[in-house]
């Protein structure tokens, strides 16, 4: 990238892509010439933005203090209800198996987002 986008405005591209898959052609088409006037007038082109994008993701988590901690920095990534189960049990000393598994299938989610 040739200069860095705001964090704002990468927040409302991020919203914009997200309406690219609506079932409604209208929305479909607004939201995908809003994004495309977004970053040109930043100077950029889509390649540039999308072979720039950081990689934030590197090898999964081991432990479950890794996987919390993991988890907790893409929060932006989950909804309210897992937002909530990571608050919550970031209090427990252990986790039960079910509680595990959740975590797990956190990572999963948030590793799918970004590939």
């Amino acid at each position: 990238m040739t200069r860095p986008i705001p964090r704002s405005e990468l927040i409302r591209l991020s919203k914009l892509c997200g309406m690219l898959g609506s079932a409604h052609a209208g929305e479909r088409a607004a939201a995908a010439a809003k994004a495309d006037q977004l970053i040109r007038k930043h100077g950029l082109t889509w390649t540039e933005v999308l072979t720039s994008a950081p990689r934030t993701l590197a090898a999964p988590p081991a432990s479950h203090a890794q996987k919390l901690a993991f988890v907790r920095q893409h929060l932006h990534a989950l909804n309210d209800w897992e937002v909530k189960f990571v608050r919550d049990v970031a209090h427990y000393s252990r986790f039960t198996s079910k509680q595990g598994i959740i975590l797990d299938q956190l990572i999963d989610k948030i590793e799918r987002r970004f590939r």
